[in-house]
């Protein structure tokens, strides 16, 4: 189901990239930065060309990296990792 889902996303930013730069001209290559997650720091930036789904995007990293670490972290439930598993990350 996680790469699947990874797939879902994907296929969500690119559709949204892509009306995007029909809608502002921008070449369909260039890509956009609209938002960053930074691991080390645990944080979320968004830049000038944020737009609805940049947010959720990357609240979308933080939440896979807080599974992540959890996960490794040896505090976590069998029924967790068991979950964790079927996300296949």
């Amino acid at each position: 189901m996680g790469a699947e889902l990874n797939n879902i996303i994907t296929d969500l930013d690119q559709n949204i990239n892509s009306t995007l730069n029909q809608l502002t001209g921008m070449p369909k290559n260039q890509p956009i930065r609209r938002g960053a997650y930074n691991v080390s720091e645990k944080a979320i930036e968004l830049f000038k060309d944020a737009n609805y789904s940049t947010l959720p995007h990357e609240m979308a990293h933080f939440l896979l990296d807080n599974i992540w670490t959890y996960a490794k972290s040896g505090k976590a439930s069998e029924t967790f990792l068991r979950k964790k598993k079927k996300l296949s990350f």
